[in-house]
């Protein structure tokens, strides 16, 4: 286990697995990228890679970004790290801002022994927008610092267009960022070159286990800290206990899209390595903790419990060009939230008829509708 201390902040980053050149280690970069965070991180991963020479390494990633010059730190350490590793870069939730371009590190281009990977799970974003930055002093202060953002916004834009073989210019990046924040879809990333593979959601296994499940638990909101932690401790247990059936039991009031989506991903990838996923719903399931539901072989309900479904809300200051951002951001999350809720009933849900049906405000769904409507498999 990678963890770094200062003051009372721990920062936990991976649990490490039994050295296997074929079974990757799995590190997870869920934080904004600042020099606190992206320094301990560099000294965890020097510190295990030091170890731990050939073991290919993967890296989860949900940031919404923070500063450039910070990623471009965690930029070097990634690029360094290949001399040694198979690296894969996974973007699971989001890589917002300067966390957009970080896969870009990875040398796609290695010989086959070093051969790595950019992937995107296919719920997942990737967003980027113009640098920005912030001054006070005197006027030759604001041109200096107009200067940097300039040479910054040149560089992040080169980095971004970096492997895209002409699919994606940096021209024709720079009109789409004046325009406002570009959020790419993984099926775009994809086509542009950004990405080398998207992640797809793997095929459901409707049988019940035989074998006793293990079981997790989500209780609260859904946040980058709690996504975070959930997920080390699902990476550390499938490390230990490969192929073994798990249970993930949810009583949360919801949250963070996009630390939502993160955990969503994190789901699939263990379907995909092998692990019969069951999820649980007691008390309530909200939200953004409703979309996770779709992610197991079997979903369950208790027949007292709840689902619930709301819009997604926006929370922006600013000018025109910035609330008209925001609404847009805030809707293509309520449509991909609606897709991914409704994508396993089989019609007998769509979003359309969710649409009509949130006109009243938040949707509250018993055990017995959520059969019904094919939300979930069982009711306990």
């Amino acid at each position: 286990m990678a963890v770094r201390q200062k003051g009372d902040l721990t920062m936990k980053f991976f649990e490490n697995q039994i050295a296997n050149k074929n079974v990757p280690a799995r590190w997870v970069l869920s934080f904004s990228l600042d020099s606190q965070m992206s320094g301990a991180l560099a000294i965890s991963v020097k510190d295990w890679s030091d170890a731990n020479h050939g073991i290919p390494v993967r890296i989860e990633t949900n940031s919404p970004g923070g500063n450039p010059m910070d990623a471009l730190f965690l930029f070097e350490q990634i690029k360094a790290l290949q001399m040694h590793h198979h690296v894969t870069l996974a973007t699971n939730g989001r890589g917002g801002s300067c966390a957009s371009w970080l896969s870009q590190a990875i040398n796609t281009h290695a010989d086959d022994s070093r051969k790595a990977r950019r992937v995107i799970g296919s719920d997942s974003w990737l967003m980027f927008h113009h640098v920005r930055s912030a001054s006070k002093g005197a006027p030759s202060r604001f041109e200096q610092e107009v200067n940097r953002v300039r040479q910054v916004r040149t560089q992040t834009v080169e980095l971004m267009t970096r492997h895209t073989k002409g699919a994606l210019t940096a021209a024709q990046l720079l009109k789409t960022i004046d325009l406002g924040d570009y959020w790419i879809s993984a099926s775009e990333a994809l086509r542009l070159g950004l990405v080398d593979e998207v992640e797809q959601e793997p095929l459901f296994d409707r049988l019940v286990p035989e074998v006793r499940p293990s079981r997790f638990f989500l209780c609260g909101s859904v946040t980058r800290e709690s996504a975070r932690v959930l997920a080390l401790d699902l990476i550390s247990w499938s490390g230990k206990h490969p192929g073994k059936p798990l249970r993930l039991d949810i009583n949360s009031t919801g949250g963070s899209h996009y630390d939502g989506l993160f955990l969503l991903e994190q789901l699939k990838t263990l379907r995909r390595l092998g692990h019969h996923l069951t999820v649980g719903v007691q008390g309530r399931a909200c939200h953004t903790a409703a979309l996770l539901v779709q992610a197991a072989d079997v979903r369950a309900i208790s027949s007292d419990s709840w689902l619930e479904f709301e819009e997604e809300d926006g929370d922006q200051e600013g000018n025109e060009r910035d609330l008209e951002c925001e609404n847009q951001r805030v809707r293509q999350c309520t449509e991909q939230a609606l897709e991914i809720f409704t994508r396993r009933t089989n019609g007998v849900l769509t979003p359309a008829m969710m649409h009509e049906k949130l006109v009243n405000g938040n949707l509250w769904i018993t055990a017995q509708d959520a059969k019904e409507y094919g939300l979930v498999d069982v009711i306990e």
